[in-house]
């Protein structure tokens, strides 16, 4: 199943649900500035969602369409969440927040700047193949070694090759070591990237400050790449097929649910 809902429905959703935020979202850079804007924006929410027999008001008390209901249980009290998000050179940023309660998933997308779209995921094995929807990598391309490289300089090295300073670029990998075949066919995949993408994924404790674990990913050039961050401010980075990134999630949604 899946609903889009406008800015005001979802959160007077959220406050309904007395939700003190939601993990991947900003409520200063989507709500209005001033309480009678955001008391009107509330407002508005609660007379569309009645107006669309999603929220029922009877005798001072609010009920829920049951869909809503356990889809927003979800996104606002979830167990775990994925974080991730995609940009495409020449077209920008998507974000797709992934909430998990009880093993099952809802996805929460913006489609443009006034709406919220929620969707059912489902289980584990259907959350990575979302994410595998999302990350669409190569068949092949996994054929090259895989080399260490200080994160400072990793992220040194993708600004200077996709601005164009391929010298920089190459002097940045060569941080740890000489630039060789694996080096070289990491500078072609962001020279020639098609997209790049990040993923964070953690379990929330109530009443704690959740702590994540990310990763990366490049295409380009015909492969894609995994990196992860190490120990003393390094990070691992990998060639990855779409068959290898399929079973890293595995393991990792997995320990995420344990």
């Amino acid at each position: 199943m899946q609903i889009n809902f406008s800015r005001a429905e979802f959160f007077m959703l959220a406050a309904l649900m007395r939700a003190d935020g939601i993990i991947g979202l900003d409520p200063s850079r989507l709500l209005p500035e001033t309480a009678a804007e955001r008391q009107a924006l509330y407002a508005a929410g609660e007379a569309s969602l009645s107006a669309r027999k999603l929220l029922r008001l009877s005798g001072g008390e609010a009920q829920l369409e049951d869909s809503v209901l356990r889809m927003m249980t979800t996104v606002t009290r979830p167990q775990t969440a994925l974080i991730t998000v995609k940009t495409l050179p020449n077209v920008g940023q998507q974000l797709f927040a992934h909430y998990g309660l009880a093993g099952v998933y809802v996805e929460q997308t913006l489609p443009n700047e006034q709406t919220h779209r929620l969707a059912d995921v489902g289980d584990n094995t259907q959350m990575r193949e979302r994410l595998q929807d999302i990350f669409a990598l190569p068949s092949a391309g996994a054929d090259v070694a895989g080399f260490e490289l200080d994160t400072a300089a990793m992220l040194a090295a993708y600004n200077f090759i996709r601005d164009g300073n391929d010298a920089e670029g190459l002097d940045a990998l060569a941080q740890n070591g000489p630039v060789e075949a694996p080096q070289r066919a990491f500078f072609e995949s962001i020279k020639a990237m098609q997209y790049s993408g990040t993923i964070a994924m953690m379990q929330i404790v109530p009443d704690q400050e959740s702590e994540a674990r990310e990763f990366a990913l490049v295409a380009g050039a015909g492969r894609a790449w995994l990196m992860i961050g190490a120990a003393e401010g390094k990070s691992q980075i990998g060639a990855i097929d779409a068959a290898s990134f399929g079973r890293v999630m595995d393991s990792l949604l997995a320990a995420l649910s344990a």
